[in-house]
């Protein structure tokens, strides 16, 4: 991965159940757009899968959230502030499970 280059981060989430899970989520949520945007990421992209199109998937999720980054740099940067290890601990009280995956343009659309 080249220094500089557009870097951007595909999350599903499954959220925890229970009667606060709002709550939750907004705090684990505020968190992290301020943290984001504070390295000078954006949330490009967010919603809620209705299905599978095509191939075969095992896993179910709630939300699918695309955040891009200006550089993979800043987002390492957010990886290892205090703030970011603090809003773990949030995460983990709204968020059942998760998987995050590191992507970069393959075809440079433009913006």
């Amino acid at each position: 991965m080249e220094s500089g280059q557009r870097f951007a981060v595909l999350v599903f989430q499954k959220y925890v159940e229970g009667a606060d899970i709002e709550e939750r989520l907004r705090d684990y949520t505020d968190r992290m757009l301020y943290l984001i945007e504070r390295v000078g990421g954006r949330i490009a992209w967010s919603g809620r899968p209705i299905g599978v199109v095509a191939g075969d998937s095992a896993n179910s999720w709630d939300v699918v959230i695309i955040v891009e980054y200006p550089t993979p740099e800043a987002a390492m940067r957010l990886t290892s502030d205090p703030e970011y290890i603090e809003a773990m601990e949030a995460r983990s009280a709204a968020i059942d499970r998760f998987e995050i995956h590191a992507c970069i343009p393959v075809i440079d659309a433009p913006r």
